[in-house]
């Protein structure tokens, strides 16, 4: 994609330019270059916004929001996680809003009422389009259960969770839009430089 990134430049392919900073984006962060994988996939999102690639840009704002997370800026990733999920439900992605749920309900862990309820929409959503997902997240649920808690009790408040799982989620982005509201929280800024890597 390093490769590619000149050259759909040069022939104006914006959508491709798109993909192509989005997937090196991603290469720095996995190498631990966060700040660069932050500022590179922002790259994308700002392109993506000017030529309304909406998948696009709910993906983007996943791939930052997990970039926070490594960083270990949680209430960042909140925030992110809550504008991907906004833009892939406004276009009926249900798999997109799963997939962004899961990533923030494990990265809220261990011992968060509302990591859970993360989890369980997400395997709801996952569950009503049929997708195997949601076995696998209904299968992570089930090990959180603590030892000393009986399994019967764990699955009744596992059952009570999954029944305002969507509130709970829609009370913890009102939170975190409000913290944008005020100045409280920048939701672009990169985290502090890690690595070196410039695609222009």
């Amino acid at each position: 994609m390093e490769a590619a990134l000149p050259i759909y430049r040069q022939i104006n392919h914006r959508l491709g330019e798109a993909n192509a900073l989005t997937s090196i984006g991603q290469l720095c962060a996995a190498r631990g270059e966060l700040a660069a994988g932050f500022r590179i996939v922002a790259q994308a999102l700002h392109i993506q916004q000017q030529i309304d690639d909406h998948p696009g840009c709910g993906a983007s704002h996943g791939y930052l929001a997990r970039i926070a997370a490594q960083a270990g800026d949680l209430p960042q990733m909140i925030g992110l996680a809550a504008r991907a999920i906004r833009i892939f439900a406004a276009i009926g992605d249900c798999f997109g809003q799963s997939l962004a749920l899961n990533d923030l309900g494990r990265a809220l862990l261990p011992g968060n009422t509302q990591a859970v309820a993360c989890l369980l929409h997400a395997e709801a959503l996952a569950r009503a389009i049929g997708h195997p997902m949601s076995e696998e997240i209904a299968s992570f649920v089930s090990k959180l259960r603590p030892d000393d808690v009986a399994v019967g009790e764990f699955a009744a408040v596992v059952a009570e969770l999954a029944a305002h799982a969507e509130a709970i989620v829609a009370v913890l982005f009102a939170q975190s839009e409000a913290a944008v509201a005020a100045g409280e929280l920048d939701l672009y800024a990169p985290p502090p430089a890690q690595g070196a890597y410039d695609a222009g």
